[in-house]
């Protein structure tokens, strides 16, 4: 269990490193705060509205990838 609570601690640790130091990371938590509300309130259909919403995290998902290169 205690090596859960640490692992966690790290990835939290991490997550803050990202968002403080890479603005990449921080355009695309913007844009995916932006994008998931306003999708709301397009008049697109169901299949639109989650590619627009579930394509962000992937971005986001690389941009620390590329980070820890």
């Amino acid at each position: 269990m205690r090596r859960l609570i640490n692992a966690c601690r790290d990835s939290c640790a991490g997550f803050r490193h990202g968002v403080r130091n890479e603005a990449a990371v921080r355009e695309g938590l913007a844009l995916l705060a932006i994008l998931a509300p306003v999708s709301a309130f397009l008049r697109v259909g169901a299949v639109e509205r989650v590619m627009l919403v579930f394509s962000m995290p992937p971005v986001v998902l690389i941009e620390f990838l590329k980070t820890a290169v």
